[in-house]
């Protein structure tokens, strides 16, 4: 499962695809989303 976070409205969304596709935010439907890692999900500086 990959992590994504919104920088639009800063929301974390979780998709389970294994393809490549164009994820977009459940919350406001913007496609402006990086991909998160793990621990790096919960935190804005470095662990």
């Amino acid at each position: 499962m990959d992590t994504y976070k919104c920088l639009d409205c800063g929301e974390q969304v979780e998709t389970d695809a294994d393809e490549e596709v164009e994820a977009t935010c459940l919350v406001c439907g913007s496609v402006n989303l990086v991909q998160v890692f793990g621990a790096l999900a919960n935190t804005d500086g470095p662990v």
